[in-house]
């Protein structure tokens, strides 16, 4: 991978091929964690999760970290490129699974950034080949 190609991604795959992926998962979560709980805590809203919102928060954490460990692992294989051109579009599809399983409202600014990923997606996959 060129040095100027040198994302997220492509640091993930590397650092999979050097210590594996798994153990390059461990590097990246913790700090995904961290930047995150900031907003968790001073979102607004206070109150107990329920049991059920417990185990949608760690479902979703599994979900991700096995994500980010098949990602990883794409850094062993010839094409690698196209696992961060897939994982690209996850932004897109999560505000459309969100549309359409839990009724959430697209503002027309949303339109257009999704607009800008799926130009963006489609940008990488050429510039790829």
């Amino acid at each position: 991978m060129a040095p100027a190609a040198l994302d997220r991604v492509g640091m993930g795959q590397q650092a999979a091929v050097t210590v594996g992926e798994v153990d390059a998962t461990w590097l990246s979560r913790p700090v995904a964690l961290l930047v995150l709980l900031p907003f968790a805590f001073f979102d607004g809203k206070r109150g107990a999760l329920s049991r059920n919102q417990w185990i949608a928060i760690f479902v979703m954490g599994g979900l991700d970290v096995m994500g980010v460990i098949a990602v990883n692992a794409s850094g062993h294989f010839p094409g690698k490129e196209f696992a961060g051109i897939g994982i690209s579009a996850y932004g897109a599809l999560s505000v459309i699974m969100a549309m359409i399983f839990l009724k959430e409202k697209v503002s027309p600014g949303q339109w257009a950034g999704l607009a800008l990923i799926v130009a963006g997606v489609a940008t990488l996959s050429v510039t790829q080949n």
